[in-house]
């Protein structure tokens, strides 16, 4: 049977989870247009040219690992680094994101969220609430 489009985004996030360097959770975020297409995606990851969690270890702050960067806001900064537009579109992510990265989904004019697994606290969906942007948990 062929898959739903949702159903094939949280797939690509699950493969692309695997990539993740930072082994306090293992997730992905993938950008996708109205027409359905791939315009970015993230993973939890140490920038470019520096140390990952799984070699140097966690650098941890109010329990959130500050050493790599979070899969939401990776695939967010890869599309401005290239100039993709993403005002929009939908966010597919495997988990709930906390509340900076809420922030960060908002303000770059992502208008669909929708997370597969609850991680943490909910404070990062109710901002993205307060902030008109559609949340779905998507068990």
């Amino acid at each position: 049977m062929r898959p739903s489009w949702y159903d094939t985004f949280f797939e690509i996030a699950e493969v692309m989870s695997r990539r993740s360097t930072c082994p306090r959770l293992n997730t992905a975020a993938v950008i996708v247009s109205g027409d359905n297409r791939i315009l970015s995606s993230g993973y939890n990851g140490s920038p470019e040219g520096s140390p990952h969690c799984d070699d140097a270890g966690c650098i941890i702050e109010d329990n959130h690992c500050i050493r790599a960067v979070h899969a939401e806001l990776n695939a967010l900064l890869y599309a401005a680094r290239r100039g993709i537009a993403i005002e929009g579109s939908t966010m597919f992510i495997l988990h709930n994101p906390c509340v900076r990265c809420a922030i960060a989904i908002a303000q770059s004019g992502i208008w669909y969220v929708y997370y597969k697994h609850e991680y943490g606290d909910t404070a990062g969906v109710e901002r993205l609430n307060s902030l008109n942007v559609y949340v779905n948990y998507n068990q």
